[in-house]
């Protein structure tokens, strides 16, 4: 086998988080991506740099050096309307090659039927896989150009280590019963005033995306509380949990339930959570990212984003504990995607037999 071309349209935390999991895999890869990402190239991967503006005259360029690499699979990744459409040519492209086609989509099920791009990735490709179980039901309806295709859920990895941030100021954090990281310049009012009744509240902002203004209004609306707070500034996005210390109060709750992530802030703040052996209350729509992966991670508590005032009582971690689980959850991942990938070859050589 000469290996998988994976292709996405820039190196960003969804994109080399699958590189992870091909590196992991133990299968022969390359990846091809813009030269706007070199800066975010990972090491020992052999990545090429070939692309400014994806246009067909670059594609044109490209096509030669294609047919030299000649790889066996091209794994497209689309995590964006935008890479479904820089990426098309490409598949098109791939096509007329009569190469074996991967597509990965992320979190893209509102605009998988409503985009042409996107239903010919899936008609067209040899094997398609999303990142969770709902994927899958939104393909249902969506035909197949071969009946070999293979349909199949990768998971995010969790990444093995997290590193902690030393706090720059004296809080004590011990004393502080739930941590809720705000990511959008809006509080959450209505769940903050509930929490606010059972805990006293640790809350986490992205500095740079609060005005002065801002930072003023939400502090007096927070004066309003009846129990102690903290608005603590963030000023990386990559620091979203990690400077908690590591002993902090055992029952501390991480509450992400009903507030929004992009898929890359909520796998960097589960798996600093995870290896910190955190406690964590999130919703369904949460819970489907890594439903396995909750499996098997005790302290954890599933909730209706809209029905939190009558579950915020009842939530008691006191009794429940987890051994190591992410080591194994990540071989769960690699296995998959190891066995979808042997499946769709297994096929290939059936449909050529």
């Amino acid at each position: 086998m000469s290996g998988i071309l994976f292709v996405t349209e820039s190196l960003n935390p969804q994109s080399l988080n699958q590189i992870e999991i091909l590196r992991k895999s133990g299968q022969k890869f390359k990846v091809i991506t813009a030269e706007s990402s070199a800066e975010h190239a990972p090491a020992n991967t052999e990545t090429l740099l070939f692309f400014r503006t994806w246009s067909w005259l670059e594609y044109i360029r490209f096509f030669p050096r294609l047919w030299q690499i000649n790889p066996d699979v091209i794994y497209f990744f689309v995590d964006s309307e935008t890479s479904v459409r820089k990426l098309w040519p490409f598949f098109r492209l791939a096509q007329s090659m009569g190469k074996i086609r991967m597509s990965h989509f992320f979190l893209l099920e509102e605009s998988i039927k409503n985009s042409f791009e996107i239903r010919h990735f899936i008609y067209y490709s040899d094997l398609v896989v999303g990142p969770n179980r709902a994927f899958l039901a939104e393909l249902r309806g969506i035909g197949s150009y071969s009946k070999h295709q293979t349909k199949g859920v990768v998971y995010p990895a969790l990444s093995e280590t997290s590193k902690t941030l030393e706090p720059s100021d004296s809080i004590d954090y011990s004393n502080y019963g739930i941590y809720i990281p705000v990511i959008k310049n809006k509080m959450p009012h209505e769940l903050i005033k509930a929490l606010s009744k059972n805990a006293s509240l640790l809350i986490g902002f992205d500095f740079s995306a609060w005005t002065p203004q801002t930072i003023k209004k939400e502090k007096i609306w927070l004066h309003s509380l009846t129990t102690p707070w903290t608005l603590y500034p963030i000023e990386h996005r990559d620091q979203l949990i990690q400077w908690l210390p590591q002993k902090v109060n055992k029952h501390l709750i991480v509450w992400l339930s009903g507030i929004e992530f992009s898929l890359g802030d909520l796998i960097q703040i589960i798996t600093y959570g995870i290896n910190h052996r955190l406690n964590f209350v999130i919703d369904r729509n949460q819970f489907k990212i890594f439903p396995d992966l909750w499996d098997s991670y005790a302290q954890v508590e599933v909730i209706d984003a809209n029905n939190f005032i009558e579950t915020i009582p009842t939530i008691d971690f006191s009794s429940k504990e987890t051994s190591n689980t992410w080591v194994n959850f990540n071989d769960l991942i690699v296995n998959e995607f190891n066995r979808l990938l042997s499946r769709t070859l297994h096929g290939q050589t059936e449909k050529i037999s």
